[in-house]
C-alpha cells in the first residue's frame, strides 16, 4: 500500500479553515492591490468568476485543489517580489503595465499569464526572482 500524501486536505477541519481563508485573503488583497477584475483574478485561478465570488464569500464551504494552491502560491510570491523589487505604486502596478521584454512581447504580464496559465505564472516568477537577486 503507497504511503499517504500530505495535503492541505490532511489537515484538521479548523487548520484546513484556517489556511483556506488566509489564502483567500491574500488573494482578495492581492487582486486589490493590482487593480484586477473579478475575471481577471478568476482567469488566472482557472475558475469562473462565479465561483471566485462564492469562494470568497465562503471559502470554508470550498476545497481548493492543487492547482489552485500552486496558482496562488505563483501569484503571492510574485506580489511579495514585487513589493521587495519596487516601491508603491509600481510594485502594484507591475501587474498590469504593458512590458516590451521579451516574456511579455508588449503585454501586461496579467495577460500573459491568463493565457498561459501555471506555466507562464512560473516564468513571470522567475523572472522577479531574477530581478531580486535570485535564481
Amino acid at each position: 500500500m503507497p504511503a499517504a500524501r500530505a495535503e492541505i486536505s490532511d489537515l484538521n477541519d479548523d487548520a484546513q479553515a484556517a489556511h483556506k481563508r488566509a489564502y483567500v485573503k491574500a488573494m482578495a488583497r492581492l487582486a486589490d492591490a493590482w487593480g484586477v477584475t473579478q475575471t481577471e483574478i478568476a482567469d488566472l485561478l482557472c475558475i469562473s468568476a462565479k465561483q471566485w465570488s462564492r469562494i470568497r464569500q465562503h471559502p470554508e464551504q470550498f476545497r481548493l485543489n492543487q492547482d489552485q494552491l500552486t496558482r496562488m502560491s505563483l501569484l503571492l510570491g510574485m506580489f511579495k517580489s514585487l513589493n521587495l523589487v519596487f516601491s508603491k505604486p509600481l510594485a502594484d502596478e507591475w501587474a498590469k503595465r504593458v512590458n516590451t521584454g521579451a516574456l511579455f512581447g508588449g503585454q501586461t504580464p496579467v495577460q500573459v499569464m491568463r493565457a498561459g496559465g501555471i506555466p507562464a505564472m512560473m516564468d513571470v516568477r522567475h523572472h522577479l526572482d531574477a530581478l531580486r537577486g535570485g535564481v
